[in-house]
């Protein structure tokens, strides 16, 4: 009595082979990374660390993030140092495929949170002029359908002396 025959052997040999070449396949095909990228800030050759504060990075599942306040955030965060006018260039760790940034400096007056649009330029902001601590939120989008949501908001705290 025979358990296993030749001809059932290749059938099973070919299934096999289908099911790692699509498993591959579905591994390498994806068009963006499986988490979401950091963002580091360049000055001056000095790389400034921010804070992820909001994130929805999801395609077929994934993950999020739900924002607080920039406030809250940076409570804890020493004010990264930058003089006057300086370049902040953006590095994202994945920078395919991006189809928004939004850049924002966040103040408190008077008890209410006041948004203040910033120009970005080539991936580059300008530090202020002004001397003083300042907050700014950087929103990366790269895409927004039903089947696939990927943005992240990032914050740093900066000085300018």
């Amino acid at each position: 009595m025979k358990f296993f025959n030749i001809q059932s052997f290749k059938v099973f040999r070919y299934m096999i082979i289908i099911v790692l070449s699509l498993t591959i396949t579905a591994c390498y095909s994806k068009k963006y990374p499986s988490d979401y990228p950091p963002l580091i800030i360049e000055c001056n050759g000095v790389d400034l660390k921010t804070e992820v504060n909001e994130v929805t990075w999801i395609e077929n599942g994934g993950n999020s993030l739900i924002s607080v306040p920039e406030f809250d955030i940076t409570n804890h965060m020493e004010p990264a140092i930058v003089n006057s006018n300086d370049k902040l260039t953006l590095k994202i760790g994945y920078d395919s495929d991006i189809s928004k940034i939004k850049v924002i400096r966040v103040e408190m007056i008077e008890g209410h949170r006041r948004e203040i649009p910033i120009e970005l330029t080539d991936d580059f902001v300008q530090a202020p002029e002004e001397k003083g601590e300042y907050i700014y939120s950087i929103k990366v989008t790269w895409d927004s359908t039903p089947e696939s949501i990927h943005f992240v908001s990032y914050v740093i705290k900066f000085q300018v002396i």
